[in-house]
């Protein structure tokens, strides 16, 4: 109905908003990518917060917390990818309080925009909602412990391949099928 059409809506805005930071990023300040990378990656955490407080902590979109820190790993490496996990995790255990605290017969917080169908399903499942979000908080750290790993992997093998081409005594020409020099050294 309305809802998925308006969680779909906000998906998209916040995956424009940061496609389109990237390319900002990449044209206006090349030397400070890094910061500028690292920025995004937070306003993309931002935005799954929101998107996970409109709909649960059990649903869709906070899979996508994985792919943050994945890419997190790999832009700005292990420590950040870790940090990322812990932000995540905390993130979502916001929103179950939240959540828990508007469901509540003793505190009723409204939680505004939120349908209190959303809330109330949330917390029938409550018995459910607890381990999932440990072994959920857990398996981010893990991701996140696993895509550092690969980072570092994929860096030391880069700069060896490096190493051996800038160390040859001759020369390497590299061609694609339609024979186009791709390579020079």
């Amino acid at each position: 109905g309305f809802t998925i059409f308006v969680h779909r809506v906000l998906f998209a805005a916040a995956a424009l908003a940061v496609l389109g930071g990237v390319d900002h990023a990449e044209r206006r300040f090349p030397r400070r990518q890094g910061e500028y990378l690292l920025l995004l990656l937070c306003s993309l955490a931002g935005n799954l917060g929101v998107l996970v407080y409109f709909t649960g902590v059990d649903r869709y979109f906070a899979f996508l917390y994985f792919a943050v820190i994945i890419g997190t790993a790999m832009i700005l490496g292990p420590r950040m990818a870790i940090v990322a996990a812990s932000v995540a995790s905390i993130a979502l255990a916001l929103v179950f309080l939240l959540y828990f605290f508007s469901a509540h017969p003793d505190y009723r917080w409204p939680l505004p925009a939120v349908d209190p169908y959303n809330v109330q399903a949330n917390m029938a499942r409550l018995e459910f909602l607890l381990p999932y979000l440990f072994f959920f908080a857990l398996s981010l750290h893990g991701v996140a412990f696993l895509a550092g790993r690969l980072a570092l992997e994929v860096s030391r093998i880069r700069i060896l391949n490096e190493e051996i081409l800038q160390n040859m005594a001759g020369g390497v020409l590299a061609a694609d099928s339609l024979r186009n020099i791709q390579f020079v050294n």
